[in-house]
């Protein structure tokens, strides 16, 4: 056996927390992750650093946080898009693992976004790339072919220890499940309860009235493909076990981002910032020791890469602004965490143990070409409105004022007096009538997404 532990990190596209059954939800999404879950250590509060996929898993592998990192959106390749660009001498996870002496596999197609994220090539000896192309209806890499591709690697038959970085996309849209599970999991929707408006609200969907046939059909193909993956994730690991590849592993296990139903006003896509995109599964488990519990501190994906390294006893001479999570090292007693938004509009939201403050940014100050509310902000109380439906914050301009010194304070810590601010320097935007590749898809995304909060 290896002295250092292997490490297999799944990052699973999309997947919303409250969507899972270890995460609350009462329908049968997740019998596996359910059960995998039990034996490890769940993160019940893992706060995206943005609901978009390149800027979260940058912090995944980078160890920093996006106002740092300087990665705020998704590289889409549409006209008039500015490039998103990562520092080449900053240290990322897979390098820092081989130089300690690790094989680093990646199953990916990150670098096929836009304008070609190289960053997420650097340090893995292999990186296997099972697509030409992006997320595209044609083009989507299914669960089955990630998991087929690890487990004809025959990875534990190496001499010394391993990092694996598998990136499943399922459940992203469109949702491609094989339709068997159409049965598995049909139409359904909860009970309602009473929004403060008097409105009746479905649970992890939406208000009732905005929720249509086609929309809850839509809410069943998303709860499906969560099953989908679930079944892949069972078939990889009983491969591996098999194998006898898990004796001496870390799993970890997270979300990038969510998907809003229709909250918000958000149909099926994973912009803005409530808690539908942002709150996310962080699931760890220590093959080697057993540790098992739900922890409730605030989290977040730059927390993985120090974690890591001290899980695996490796001293590296990297700066990261995240912290080991508890149990695996001291409490940071975190106070909040910080999610950014980009790519049509700025924002950013601070949250703390209840309370929740949206901060958008004037399109005149950010230089953002889409039109946009002018800057205002948005203030919920988690513990008395979960679901975030009532805006209190011209009730509460105390309160308001309170965090957005602290949000502030926040930003000059990190950028300084004279750094410019990543998300308001920017000039990132994505017009979806410029849109390339599948124009169905295309077409499919125009006519769904709405963004903007409702009032």
């Amino acid at each position: 056996m290896n002295s250092k532990p292997n490490i297999l990190m799944l990052g699973l596209d999309t997947l919303r927390a409250d969507h899972l059954g270890c995460y609350g939800y009462d329908r049968p999404t997740s019998p596996f992750i359910d059960k995998f879950a039990e034996r490890s250590v769940l993160f019940e509060r893992c706060i995206s650093h943005a609901p978009w996929t390149i800027p979260s898993f940058t912090s995944v592998m980078s160890g920093l946080d996006p106002i740092r990192s300087k990665v705020v959106a998704s590289p889409w390749n549409v006209p008039n898009y500015k490039p998103v660009r990562f520092d080449d001498t900053a240290p990322v996870l897979a390098e820092v693992l081989r130089d300690a002496g690790y094989f680093t596999l990646a199953i990916d197609n990150l670098l096929e976004m836009g304008s070609h994220p190289s960053w997420f090539v650097r340090g893995f000896h292999e990186y296997i790339n099972l697509t030409d192309s992006m997320f595209l209806r044609h083009h989507h890499v299914l669960a089955e072919q990630v998991t087929d591709r690890m487990l004809s690697t025959n990875i534990q038959a190496l001499d010394g220890p391993w990092f694996a970085f598998l990136h499943y996309w399922d459940p992203h849209l469109p949702y491609n499940y094989p339709k068997r599970y159409d049965a598995e999991l049909p139409l359904w929707l909860p009970d309602a309860v009473s929004a403060p408006d008097g409105r009746d609200y479905l649970p992890r969907r939406g208000y009732a009235d905005e929720i249509s046939g086609q929309f809850a059909e839509l809410i069943a193909q998303y709860d499906r493909s969560i099953l989908y993956l679930d079944n892949e994730l069972e078939r990889l690991f009983s491969g591996l076990e098999m194998a006898g590849a898990l004796e001496n592993t870390i799993v970890v296990m997270f979300g990038d981002h969510g998907e809003a139903m229709v909250e918000h006003q958000v149909l099926f896509e994973h912009s803005l910032l409530y808690e539908p995109t942002v709150h996310v599964p962080m699931i760890v488990r220590d093959f080697r020791s057993g540790v098992t519990g739900r922890i409730r501190d605030l989290v977040q994906h730059h927390d993985v890469a120090p974690t890591l390294m001290a899980l695996c006893g490796i001293e590296a001479d990297w700066l990261t602004t995240g912290a080991v999570m508890p149990p695996f090292g001291p409490n940071p007693n975190r106070r909040f965490t910080v999610s950014i938004q980009d790519g049509g509009a700025a924002m950013r939201a601070l949250r703390n143990e209840r309370w929740k403050l949206i901060k958008h940014y004037d399109p005149r100050q950010s230089g953002l070409a889409r039109p946009a509310a002018l800057e205002r902000v948005e203030l919920y109380d988690l513990e008395a409105d979960p679901f975030e439906l009532d805006d209190i914050s011209e009730r509460l301009p105390d309160q308001v004022a309170a965090l957005s010194a602290e949000l502030e304070a926040w930003r000059l810590d990190a950028l300084g007096p004279t750094e410019p601010d990543p998300l308001l320097d920017s000039e990132q935007r994505v017009d979806f009538n410029d849109y390339p590749g599948d124009p169905e898809l295309a077409e499919f995304y125009r006519g769904l997404v709405r963004p903007g909060a409702k009032k």
